[in-house]
């Protein structure tokens, strides 16, 4: 399940980890670059994969204290349900901060996950849900004195004006996962909104910078892939990957608007977007002799975007695609590899809702941008 979202309220490529409860996660896995042909839009620096835990060996809970009013709260079990296991727990955490006006940062998450199986033949399903809201002081430096160096803190001017806060409505997150033989399907689908008034200057009048954004969609997508594993590529052992991704975000009051103290004063933008990403991609790992194996992919994009606005000239559809190689060149000892790759990979550019100083983005320019990478490594 992707966590950045391709079109958002708070910019483009925008990623919410707060759903996640560090306790239930067992594994994470990482990559570096834009090498791999099952990783497109938006991993072009890399991507992480969190892997949840299946069942929890034993129930937990545990209560956390710390300074500036900071406490957590979170627990955990595994029961039998239905021929499988069931694990299910929660979090609770509040946080003032350092900060003259107090944070009061308030977060809630649950996670309900069903699992039955083995490694060879499996089925997930995943319910996360999490809620959450704060006041974060916009990062001013306050000196007490010309004197007195300035210091980390914020001073507060007005605290309707230079406060940041952050509202998210209860976000829901549905993922089903299996493995049959040997092609493991997922499908995920989520809720969230995303409310966040600022003002970057700290004006108090009604002419001011201050505005606030918003953000409601709902996101599903999934995932069919399979690996053919001791085959044969010009007489060297080979192993296959191919699948196909769909990812798609229905966004309503994708929105920028201009406010004084919180309080709506008129949209300097508000739309209705939908976006859709579907792709197929297949690679070939070849082992060409003890010190040498490659790594060659191919990975074909499909986007498509629909944007409804009250500002005419922001409104329209279109669709627009990329085919994207991949090579990975790997020398050396697996477990040091040196390591020689270079690939291209695709990032859009979509149409998020606009900065305070733009009002309008056009659907006119080319929207899969390719990137060119390479990587070269030695073992230290």
């Amino acid at each position: 399940m992707p966590a950045n979202y391709r079109a958002h309220g708070h910019g483009q490529g925008y990623a919410d980890l707060n759903f996640l409860i560090p306790e239930f996660i067992e594994q994470l896995d990482y990559t570096k670059g834009p090498f791999y042909a099952e990783l497109g839009d938006l991993t072009t620096a890399g991507s992480a994969q969190f892997s949840l835990v299946n069942s929890l060996q034993h129930s937990f809970a545990k209560f956390e204290i710390g300074q500036d009013n900071y406490w957590r709260g979170v627990f955990g079990d595994s029961v039998a349900l239905a021929g499988g296991l069931l694990t299910y727990g929660g979090e609770y955490n509040y946080y003032d901060g350092p900060w003259q006006l107090k944070q009061n940062a308030k977060r809630g998450n649950g996670i309900l996950r069903w699992h039955r199986g083995d490694e060879n033949q499996w089925l997930n399903a995943t319910f996360m849900a999490y809620g959450a809201d704060w006041r974060s002081s916009d990062q001013i430096p306050h000196a007490q004195s010309p004197q007195e160096p300035s210091t980390a803190m914020a001073i507060l001017i007005h605290p309707m004006v230079v406060t940041h806060s952050d509202t998210r409505s209860p976000s829901t997150w549905a993922i089903a996962k299996t493995m049959s033989s040997g092609v493991p399907k997922a499908m995920s689908g989520i809720t969230t909104s995303t409310s966040i008034p600022t003002s970057p200057t700290c004006s108090m009048t009604d002419n001011g910078d201050q505005f606030r954004q918003t953000d409601n969609r709902i996101f599903f997508g999934g995932e069919v892939s399979s690996t053919f594993e001791d085959r044969l590529l010009f007489g060297h052992e080979t192993d296959y990957l191919v699948g196909f991704q769909t990812h798609n975000d229905y966004i309503w009051d994708l929105a920028l608007t201009k406010t004084s103290l919180r309080n709506d004063l008129n949209n300097i933008r508000r739309d209705d977007v939908f976006t859709g990403n579907y792709a197929l991609f297949a690679s070939a790992n070849t082992r060409w002799n003890d010190w040498f194996r490659t790594e060659m992919g191919l990975r074909g994009e499909l986007f498509y975007f629909d944007v409804a606005s009250n500002l005419a000239a922001n409104s329209g559809d279109k669709i627009d695609g990329i085919v994207v190689p991949k090579l990975n060149m790997i020398f050396g000892p697996w477990m040091k590899p040196n390591t020689t790759s270079t690939s291209v990979a695709a990032s859009t550019v979509t149409t998020p809702a606009a900065s305070p100083s733009t009002s309008t983005q056009s659907l006119d320019s080319p929207l899969p941008v390719s990137t060119h990478s390479c990587a070269l490594g030695a073992p230290s």
